[in-house]
């Protein structure tokens, strides 16, 4: 038998395209060389201009940060304490806001009340730290009010506690008797 009666019959076309493509690739070639940019990339623009907005940012939130403004009177804090207050008392009595929710609100305005009549860090302090700093620059009948707020304030907090009506009411009450006697200087006992 000879050898190319044996070849198999698949042998030829793979012979034949194995052929035009050593052809092919022989004759394919570059038109041109690669194009000179005379321009910037497009993306250079989008860059810069997310880089401004980026700079005018944080150059306005630094500027709101460090912004100094001539000082309140010292009736502003008790004003806006009792105001913030009023309108604790107001949303809780007409059923907008739950007791449990009324008396976190009223914890961060007692807090920042005594942070501004009596130059505490309240809010970063516990309750216990707040009530040792608070020796110093409450009087007696202060002390007492702010410990019968504080212990509701960490029930509800921390343990879930969900006051009365009546223990909402009467946190209201002697948070507002507490913040007038601070930021007046006098002392009112507890009733």
């Amino acid at each position: 038998m000879s050898p190319i009666r044996c070849a198999r019959p698949w042998l030829v076309p793979l012979a034949f395209a194995a052929s035009s493509a050593l052809a092919a690739a022989n004759d394919i070639h570059d038109i041109r060389g690669p194009l000179p940019i005379d321009v910037l990339p497009p993306f250079t623009l989008t860059g810069g201009l997310l880089l401004l907005v980026a700079g005018l940012f944080f150059i306005l939130r630094h500027r709101r940060h460090h912004q100094t403004g001539e000082a309140p009177p010292a009736s502003a804090p008790v004003a806006d304490a009792a105001d913030r207050l009023a309108r604790i008392g107001a949303e809780y009595r007409q059923g907008i806001v739950p007791g449990e929710l009324t008396i976190l609100r009223l914890d961060a305005v007692v807090r920042d009340g005594l942070a501004l009549v009596a130059g505490l860090p309240a809010q970063r302090l516990t309750s216990v730290e707040l009530l040792s700093d608070a020796l110093a620059g409450l009087d007696a009948g202060q002390q007492a009010l702010l410990g019968e707020l504080l212990p509701l304030f960490d029930r509800v907090k921390f343990a879930g506690h969900l006051p009365a009506a009546q223990e909402v009411e009467r946190s209201l009450e002697v948070a507002a008797r507490l913040l007038v006697a601070a930021s007046q200087g006098r002392t009112d006992a507890p009733a």
